[in-house]
């Protein structure tokens, strides 16, 4: 509510933290100093009129006014210090105030009022940046991922090369020409992880829609350049769902490459004389 109590102090809700340490219960006067808009000293008193937040939720450390409340305490009067626009995908910010920035227009606007643009990867830098470091690790730890599934394919594929041996050698002695088991083995391996990639897709495809209708809720929402996040969503784009497939594709492309060049070279005599 915006209406003062008899006193004439208007409402504030305080964090459960800062709450304690200062001693505030219920129906206790806060008195709050800042700077107004227009550089005067921003001053007033309020009553506590609730405790909000927990020790380790995000609210611990605040205080909560009212819109109106707000606007009269910094001398805001019908202005606002900040707008967050939210697009419909966090990659379209850099893009959407860039041509903002440079509409003749707005650009005028802007340079009278001394105001500034800028995407939520400059507004929150910080975490932008611990999120660029979090990627890199990421894709370092899927490159080791990678390099040791395409040694276990690599020797998984070699080892059925060698059981045939015998098979090989016979189709050499009955005049299969060379690029023709060298072909069979590279389709053979491509085939196979085609099927496993599609098997891959339909499992992860559910599990994929329901991490981006429905995802993880978080306890506490978290306020990112003026945006209160409360769920954790995924993507289902073409570097979630395809890439990997077309990673999977060529890793088994040229992991059969060694295989299937032994298997072309192998002597038909040799190959009928292996145990």
């Amino acid at each position: 509510t915006d209406k003062p109590n008899e006193e004439g102090y208007f409402p504030a809700l305080v964090g459960k933290t800062l709450a304690k340490q200062l001693k505030l219960d219920l129906g206790d006067e806060l008195i709050l100093i800042s700077q107004g808009a227009d550089g005067s000293i921003a001053n007033d008193m309020f009553e506590v009129v609730g405790i909000v937040g927990s020790k380790e939720s995000n609210e611990r450390n605040r205080v909560y006014l009212s819109l109106h409340d707000m606007r009269q305490f910094l001398s805001l009067g019908d202005q606002v210090h900040e707008l967050a626009i939210r697009l419909e995908h966090h990659t379209l910010a850099r893009g959407f105030s860039t041509h903002l920035a440079n509409d003749p227009v707005l650009k005028q606007k802007i340079a009278e009022q001394a105001l500034s643009i800028a995407p939520w990867q400059i507004v929150e830098a910080a975490f932008y940046n611990s999120m660029r470091l979090d990627k890199k690790g990421s894709y370092i730890s899927m490159g080791i991922l990678i390099f040791i599934v395409f040694i276990g394919v690599l020797n998984s594929i070699l080892m059925a090369m060698l059981e045939r041996t015998r098979e090989f050698g016979v189709l050499r002695a009955i005049g299969t020409r060379p690029s023709m088991i060298f072909a069979l083995i590279i389709i053979e391996s491509v085939y196979l992880a085609f099927i496993s990639c599609l098997i891959g897709l339909m499992v992860a495809l559910p599990v994929n829609h329901w991490l981006m209708t429905t995802g993880f809720t978080l306890n506490e929402a978290i306020d990112m350049g003026g945006i209160m996040f409360n769920r954790l969503l995924g993507e289902m784009s073409w570097f979630v769902m395809v890439l990997p497939a077309c990673v999977v594709m060529l890793s088994a492309l040229l992991i059969s490459l060694i295989p299937a060049f032994r298997a072309a070279r192998v002597s038909p005599l040799k190959a009928l004389q292996a145990v």
